[in-house]
């Protein structure tokens, strides 16, 4: 129902036209099919051709979930629940009578409501998560300091101008834009006259020999580093993301 406070003294009329809302849909990859499909494949491909095929049997193996709870994120395994209880649901509107039918709706649900938590509560870390490092970009971060009370720290702007005058100073005192690349190079860079000369510019390890280093990479090594790759990150150039890396 809608919410008429802002209506008084409005001619506004509202009307309920029974209409279902209609059902969310998610894409889910069901990755136990996924699997199966990779098994049929060649195990003896190029790196080229391994991906193709990866892509592929990830392509086959999705999902479309139609739901009509409210429910913002989604998995395989909510996926499969979800299907689950649609599947009881209707085979108790063929056959209310059937008591077990109902009790193992009831079940099930209790069963979803379990991942659905989980699943909201990773949502949200996630949205929290995801501004970290961006705030400092554009006004966000101008108006976050302000209501932050830290407005007397020095913007972006106040910045660039503090620099402008600087500049502006020192080539009055000091002849010129050049005198200031020439004074601020022989502060800040290792300039020609002032740099040791080197010998040897590739020079060899004259360290302890690192025989762990050297080793090559153990498939449990592998596995435990895809592990904790960020399962949500975009997919790469080659259209591989992390998901799809560790299953």
């Amino acid at each position: 129902m809608p919410n008429l406070t802002f209506t008084k003294n409005v001619r506004a009329i509202w009307d309920n036209l029974t209409e279902a809302k209609a059902p969310r849909k998610f894409k889910v990859t069901d990755w136990d099919q996924f699997h199966k499909i990779k098994e049929k494949g060649s195990t003896e491909l190029l790196y080229e051709a391994h991906l193709n095929e990866l892509k592929i049997a990830a392509n086959e193996a999705i999902d479309e979930v139609e739901i009509d709870e409210s429910i913002q994120a989604m998995d395989s395994h909510l996926a499969s629940l979800l299907q689950k209880k649609h599947d009881l649901k209707d085979a108790w509107h063929k056959n209310k009578l059937n008591r077990r039918l109902h009790t193992n709706i009831m079940d099930i649900g209790s069963e979803i409501e379990s991942p659905t938590k989980t699943l909201s509560t990773q949502q949200w870390n996630n949205t929290c998560d995801e501004p970290n490092g961006k705030m400092r970009k554009g006004s966000k971060w101008g108006l976050l300091k302000h209501l932050m009370g830290d407005s007397d720290k020095p913007t972006r702007g106040g910045t660039q101008q503090q620099i402008e005058r600087s500049v502006h100073k020192h080539a009055q005192e000091h002849g010129g834009s050049q005198a200031l690349l020439t004074t601020l190079g022989e502060k800040y860079l290792p300039l020609e006259r002032k740099a040791a000369a080197w010998e040897n510019e590739n020079p060899s390890y004259i360290g302890q020999p690192q025989k762990k280093v050297d080793e090559p990479f153990r498939e449990a090594e592998i596995r435990y580093a895809l592990q904790q790759l960020n399962g949500r990150s975009a997919r790469e150039s080659d259209g591989i993301d992390n998901k799809l890396l560790q299953n």
